[in-house]
């Protein structure tokens, strides 16, 4: 997968509690498909060693870039999300990390294309 970041999260565990979490990775996996053409790739965060949260859609649609978390169907026809962030400031977070690791990754897979072409001409 593209890009790495890392970063510290303090995370509220009850109403006086707090908890650090150390992001130790974010990584995007680019992907272009016709199903979707706002969907620009799946983000997996690494958390503390110890936690993973994957299956996270970086999404871009009129020039602003959004995040979608995994969600279940209920036979009602509503949904309810496996995890998210409840926090704001952790979304915005979690967005700015995915949007730069996106980033890294098509500046990377662009490098890879080039010297690709150029050893095929020559």
């Amino acid at each position: 997968m593209g890009g790495h970041t890392s970063s510290e999260w303090l995370v509220k565990v009850g109403r006086n509690t707090h908890v650090t979490l150390n992001v130790i990775s974010v990584q995007v996996l680019p992907i272009s498909t016709a199903k979707d053409p706002t969907l620009l790739g799946f983000c997996v965060f690494t958390i503390d060693n110890s936690f993973e949260a994957a299956d996270i859609g970086l999404h871009s649609k009129e020039g602003r870039y959004y995040l979608l978390f995994p969600t279940k169907r209920l036979r009602s026809g509503g949904f309810i999300h496996y995890f998210r962030p409840i926090d704001r400031g952790m979304g915005e977070t979690m967005l700015e990390k995915a949007v730069a690791a996106y980033r890294k990754a098509i500046l990377s897979e662009g490098e890879r294309e080039v010297v690709r072409g150029e050893g095929s001409q020559g």
